[in-house]
C-alpha cells in the first residue's frame, strides 16, 4: 500500500482549499463601459452599446433580470453575461410621487406608455390619491410591469 508514502500538506488533510478555483470576481453592471461588456462571449460593439443605451434608459440597471429586455440580447448570452457581471451600485432613479407627478413626468417612466400615465391620472382623478398597489389592478395583466413601475414611483 503506497497511501502512508505520500506527503501531503495540511489544507488536504483538512480537506481544506486555500483558494477558489472559480474566484472570478464580478464586475459592476452599472458602472461597466461597453469595452468591459464586449468580454462576455455573444456581445460585440453593437450589444453593448446597446446594454450601456438601455442601462441609461433605465437610469441604471435595478435587477439583472432587466438585462433580458434589451433588445437583440440572447438569452444565452444574457446568461454568460450574469456570471461576469452583477449589481454593485444602486441605479440613480430619482422617484416621482405617483399622487403628484404629472403626465409628462409619467410618461417619461421607462415601463408607462402616455396611455399608461393617462390611466393612472384617471384614477388618482377619480379617487383623489392611489397607492401602489392599485397599480396591480390598473395593470393586473402585466405583472412584471407592476413590478418594474414601482420601482420609478412612490
Amino acid at each position: 500500500m503506497l497511501k502512508p508514502q505520500f506527503r501531503f500538506p495540511e489544507w488536504v488533510k483538512k480537506n481544506e482549499v486555500p483558494f477558489s478555483v472559480n474566484s472570478k470576481v464580478k464586475k459592476d453592471l452599472n458602472t461597466a463601459d461597453a469595452q468591459m461588456l464586449q468580454s462576455v462571449s455573444g456581445i460585440g460593439s453593437k450589444l453593448s452599446a446597446r446594454i450601456v443605451k438601455y442601462r441609461t434608459y433605465l437610469g441604471g440597471f435595478s435587477e439583472m433580470n432587466q438585462c433580458y429586455e434589451v433588445f437583440g440580447l440572447d438569452s444565452l448570452v444574457v446568461q454568460k453575461l450574469m456570471k461576469q457581471f452583477e449589481i454593485v451600485t444602486s441605479p440613480a432613479i430619482v422617484k416621482l410621487n405617483i399622487n403628484e407627478a404629472t403626465l409628462d413626468e409619467l410618461q417619461k417612466i421607462p415601463y408607462l406608455s402616455r396611455s399608461d400615465a393617462i390611466k393612472i391620472i384617471a384614477y388618482r382623478t377619480k379617487n383623489t390619491t392611489i397607492t401602489l398597489n392599485i397599480l396591480s389592478e390598473l395593470f393586473g395583466d402585466f405583472p412584471n410591469k407592476t413590478e418594474r413601475i414601482k420601482l420609478y414611483l412612490y
